[in-house]
């Protein structure tokens, strides 16, 4: 990156390292999706923001990031749809809701102003960070909460 942004900003006339491949961390484990008994596990200890967003997670498979920050706005009962714009890749989606979504959803309503976030703690945690660290780190304390001791 350092010789990219040199040679984009006229230091160099050409980059070096253009044909360079990133070195992967290869000792890293893979990830895996929760089992059954782990999502409940996590649930147990979980308060009801983020019960609601594990459930977010569940239903709908994107970033913590993303769903921290939706609002009402991005939510369409009546057409049973979520729309955002990923903070990763800027890509527009339109999620079908499933029913249990829904009435998770309709369970929170209650004359929310559009703009007002779903999820509010984790909504001011990564407008004021930029960023989902805090609120993933949150989310590895209530995993290992929710882990049996011993």
């Amino acid at each position: 990156m350092f010789f990219k942004s040199a040679h984009r900003d006229g230091y160099l006339l050409e980059n070096p390292a253009e044909h360079v491949d990133a070195i992967r961390d290869s000792s890293k484990e893979a990830r895996r999706p929760f089992t059954i008994c782990e999502l409940q596990a996590v649930m147990g200890v979980a308060d009801p923001e983020w019960q609601s967003l594990i459930r977010f997670g569940l239903y709908t498979g994107q970033r913590l990031a993303d769903l921290s920050l939706l609002t009402w706005e991005n939510v369409d009962l009546d057409r049973k749809e979520i729309r955002l714009v990923t903070r990763k890749t800027g890509k527009r989606l339109t999620i079908p809701m499933s029913a249990p979504l829904r009435q998770h959803l309709l369970s929170l309503r209650g004359g929310e102003l559009a703009a007002a976030p779903i999820h509010p703690r984790a909504f001011e945690a990564v407008q004021s960070q930029g960023r989902a660290n805090s609120v993933s780190n949150w989310f590895v304390d209530l995993s290992a909460q929710a882990r049996p001791s011993g």
